[in-house]
């Protein structure tokens, strides 16, 4: 990370975490999960599936993984289920706090899709990034993780995976059953730091949710910046048990 083109107000609160929670950083997050993933054969949970480039990393990772793969937006979709097979497994529909038909927000940059609408400023707050439009409103289905890992008798994971643009305190809702039973070994998750999403949660927000169900973070990796500003990393959160 380049520490000279970010905003010094936003690198005092992370440099504040990580001496709080005693957390590290790295540049990617392949090593960190090299490191972090004990099991041969791990089962994994991608939540926010996008086109697939997740499970081609995980399979290349973990060539004995088994993967649940879960993307709500049929586009996306598509290109995710070429990838399903005997260890890979697909499922057009997200996951969030509850049960059912969600609005689902379809921007011009596929991989911004969110249950949250865009905050006013976003492009520039993305140094003039393109795509950051919305063009469209869909239904789309949606469950809980409580009830996806019942329904498909899973009874651990020994990882999570939450990429899904800001809502990942909605998945995590929708997850309090398997967080509390500890069913869950590693959890990376993409963090929004600017102000991206209306509706989005803050570090501390996540810090201390996790903090409840007794996870501790590990890792700050792959770190996204603008010339002024640190804009998102994954942090990955290890059961405490």
């Amino acid at each position: 990370m380049n520490t000279e083109s970010v905003s010094e107000k936003l690198l005092d609160k992370v440099r504040e975490l990580c001496r709080e929670f005693s957390l590290g950083t790295d540049i990617n997050n392949e090593s960190v999960l090299q490191k972090i993933i004990s099991s041969d054969e791990p089962l994994i949970v991608d939540v926010g599936g996008y086109n697939g480039s997740s499970v081609r990393k995980y399979t290349e990772l973990f060539p004995k993984s088994i993967i649940y793969s879960l993307e709500p937006f049929p586009r996306s979709y598509s290109q995710l289920c070429k990838l399903e097979s005997n260890r890979v497994k697909t499922f057009n529909l997200g996951l969030s706090s509850h049960k059912g038909k969600e609005t689902f927000y379809v921007n011009k940059l596929d991989g911004t899709n969110s249950l949250l609408s865009f905050s006013k400023d976003v492009k520039e707050t993305w140094g003039g990034l393109e795509g950051l439009i919305t063009e469209a409103k869909i239904e789309c289905k949606f469950v809980t993780l409580d009830e996806f890992i019942s329904t498909h008798e899973i009874k651990h994971v020994d990882l999570l995976k939450l990429d899904v643009q800001g809502a990942e305190f909605k998945v995590l809702e929708g997850s309090k059953k398997a967080l509390s039973e500890k069913r869950i070994c590693v959890i990376q998750m993409e963090l929004i730091l600017a102000d991206t999403y209306i509706g989005q949660q803050s570090m501390r927000y996540y810090f201390d949710l996790f903090k409840k169900f007794g996870y501790q973070p590990y890792m700050m990796t792959d770190f996204a910046t603008t010339k002024k500003e640190l804009l998102q990393c994954d942090i990955f959160f290890v059961s405490g048990k």
